[in-house]
């Protein structure tokens, strides 16, 4: 949610998206995914490069 600013009225929701590789793939994944609701949008929190559980 970087660069973006809270709507009143708007729902907003944490989406924690964790990756073993750079995220790319799952960040417009999840982005698509977000797009499909009206009137919420994500808080994403991106975790890239975890390498262990």
């Amino acid at each position: 949610m970087l660069g973006r600013t809270v709507v009143p009225g708007r729902s907003y929701f944490h989406l924690h998206l964790v990756s073993d590789s750079t995220g790319e793939t799952l960040i417009t994944v999840a982005r698509a995914v977000v797009a499909q609701y009206e009137g919420v949008a994500a808080i994403e929190h991106v975790y890239p490069l975890v390498r262990s559980p």
